[in-house]
């Protein structure tokens, strides 16, 4: 531990010096005469861990005004009371809430106890406060993650209960905007030994709104470099969205990719509702969510696509 600072305001010379000897080398004591208020500057420089006021100095001190003041009020004080002081002066001190009253006769050897004593108990203090945050933030941390392990639980619990893309869809798109502020999800999904003969496009905006084409064209665009677009089924789901349906030209469009084993295999577009900033516990759980929403589709897809079971009718060809 470095050398601590120690103000006092309105000490004589004599007095300040004898303290100063007193408090040793461990304290590093700055005087300020009577009628001299530390500057802004001098605060920041100083840096003090307590000040020692005398009573005719406590007054002009706590009517400051300006950042000065600010720092000065927050400083733990210790009131030395002067010879002849009045009740009223004891009753201002208590009214400040200054740590500590000495009444005359004082000495240095007391004033370096309670000098000693109250740096402690604000060193103590500074301890607790930084315990405090760091368990408050460990505790942060553990909600969050709890979080994330709820929605990842919940997502591969839902989806799995369907054999039907659309339904498995429906689900992990109730669950996705549970964690995140989405709107307007849309996906495109295919078998990637089967190429666009597979290719699958599942959209919320509905064929009679003006921006169905638009999702349409966006999804296509985010396939094409991955999948030809010359045969494409769609599909439309029910998103349960009451507000006006928007394309994605108006709002901030969200691409996240579906992939198995690093070969592209589908795509999500949705809108984002405000910034996304996630932590790396929420982006591992979306990431392990996708890929398992890519694994289920796609066994979805080949069982629909050998004809063991039957998906949703595709809406009729209409698409530019």
């Amino acid at each position: 531990m470095g050398t601590l600072s120690v103000w006092t305001l309105g000490l004589t010379e004599e007095w300040a010096a004898a303290l100063r000897e007193t408090l040793g080398k461990k304290f590093h004591l700055t005087n300020w005469p009577e009628g001299i208020i530390p500057s802004l500057e001098a605060c920041e420089q100083g840096q003090p861990k307590l000040m020692l006021v005398r009573t005719a100095q406590l007054r002009p001190l706590l009517s400051m005004r300006g950042q000065p003041a600010s720092f000065l009020r927050c400083l733990p004080k210790v009131l030395l009371l002067d010879e002849g002081y009045v009740q009223s002066d004891l009753e201002f001190g208590l009214d400040a809430g200054v740590q500590e009253i000495i009444r005359p006769p004082c000495s240095p050897a007391r004033l370096r106890e309670k000098v000693v004593r109250i740096i402690e108990m604000e060193e103590i203090q500074e301890d607790v406060l930084r315990m405090v945050q760091e368990i408050s933030l460990e505790r942060e941390l553990l909600e969050r993650k709890s979080r994330n392990l709820d929605f990842l639980v919940s997502f591969l619990t839902y989806i799995q209960d369907s054999s039907d893309p659309g339904e498995i869809l429906r689900q992990a798109f109730l669950k996705l905007q549970a964690l995140l502020p989405l709107r307007h999800p849309q996906v495109a999904v295919w078998d990637p030994d089967q190429g666009s003969r597979s290719l699958r496009f599942y959209l919320t905006a509905h064929p009679r709104e003006k921006s169905f084409q638009a999702w349409v064209a966006a999804l296509k665009k985010s396939v094409r470099p991955l999948c030809p677009c010359s045969d494409i089924a769609v599909f439309h789901l029910e998103e349960g969205c009451r507000s006006r349906f928007i394309g994605p030209e108006e709002g901030r469009l969200l691409s996240l990719p579906l992939s198995l084993h690093g070969v592209p295999c589908g795509v999500v577009l949705a809108l984002e509702e405000s910034a996304l900033l996630l932590g790396r516990d929420e982006s591992m759980s979306i990431n392990a969510a996708l890929r398992h929403l890519a694994l289920i589709l796609q066994n979805s897809l080949r069982r629909e696509l050998g004809g063991e079971v039957r998906g949703m009718k595709p809406l009729p060809r209409a698409l530019p």
